[in-house]
């Protein structure tokens, strides 16, 4: 009698832990294609701002190296704020220069033409543009979290519209 019990006990442990086990996975992957929105095609990015008419944020960065790009992403671009209105406001393009990272070459040719256009500098600079490409202004690093650095993007956006 004792042995059923335990049986069912142990059955009722294993398939509750396997349930357990499926839905995490599940919500990991749920969770990575909603963070997946950055672009890395300089092509693809313009494609989808023309499509939805909203600008391109395109962030240069060193991700593997780069203490003040880590900065960024870790305290702005990761969270929920930033990332709710870059899902509404902009199309989000990712041009990385990663040092143990190596990336595709063609990828590596397209990021080092675009960091010639806009004579990128240092890391991580984000340039703002429109669907064809065109500046419209550039940010960095800011303290003071994603409303802040919201506050300066929408700030550089409307000047653009006043023009």
């Amino acid at each position: 009698m004792y042995k059923r019990i335990a049986l069912i006990v142990l059955l009722i442990f294993a398939i509750s832990f396997l349930y357990y086990q499926i839905g995490e996975s599940a919500s990991k992957k749920s969770d990575k294609k909603k963070s997946s929105q950055w672009l890395t095609d300089f092509d693809k990015a313009k494609k989808e701002s023309k499509k939805n008419s909203n600008p391109i944020f395109i962030l240069f960065t060193g991700s593997d190296w780069c203490s003040w790009c880590k900065k960024l992403n870790s305290e702005i671009l990761v969270k929920k704020t930033f990332k709710k209105y870059a899902k509404e406001n902009l199309i989000l393009l990712k041009i990385d220069f990663p040092v143990r990272t190596k990336l595709p070459d063609k990828v590596m040719r397209q990021n080092f033409s675009l960091k010639r256009t806009y004579g990128i500098r240092g890391y991580p600079t984000v340039m703002i543009t429109d669907s064809k490409g065109k500046p419209m202004g550039q940010m960095s690093y800011m303290k003071g979290g994603p409303k802040v650095f919201i506050k300066e993007l929408k700030r550089i956006l409307s000047q653009k519209k006043k023009k």
